[in-house]
C-alpha cells in the first residue's frame, strides 16, 4: 500500500517518466484506468501462482483460502474500481511488464 508521499509523488496515475537509456520506463498508480493492464499482466501467468490476483495482503489468510481465482481476482478489482490504490504498474514504454 502507498502512503499520501507516494500519492504525491505519482499524481494520481499519472506517468512519472524516467528514461534511461534508449527505453522509456515509468510507473502509474494502480486505478480504474490502469486495472485492463494490470489483468493483462496477470493473465497471461493464470493470475499468478495459479490465481494469486496479489490479494494475499490485501485480506485475512482465511479469507485468501475460502476464495476460488475468480473471487480473489474479482476482490482486488473491487478495491481498485472502489478508489483504493493497491499498487502500481511498471511500465516500458507503452507495455506493462510489472506490478
Amino acid at each position: 500500500m502507498f502512503d499520501e508521499r507516494h500519492k504525491t509523488a505519482l499524481k494520481g496515475g499519472n506517468p512519472v517518466d524516467r528514461v534511461s537509456g534508449h527505453r522509456n520506463e515509468h510507473f502509474k498508480l494502480m486505478t480504474e484506468e490502469t486495472w485492463p493492464d494490470f489483468e493483462a499482466l496477470f493473465s497471461g501467468h493464470q493470475g499468478v501462482r495459479g490465481g494469486f490476483w496479489c490479494t494475499f495482503h490485501q485480506c485475512s489468510s482465511t479469507a485468501f483460502q475460502k476464495m476460488s481465482r475468480e473471487e480473489r481476482k474479482d476482490f482486488h478489482r473491487n478495491r481498485v474500481m472502489s478508489g483504493v490504490t493497491t499498487g502500481v504498474i511498471y511500465y516500458m514504454g507503452e507495455h506493462p511488464v510489472a506490478w
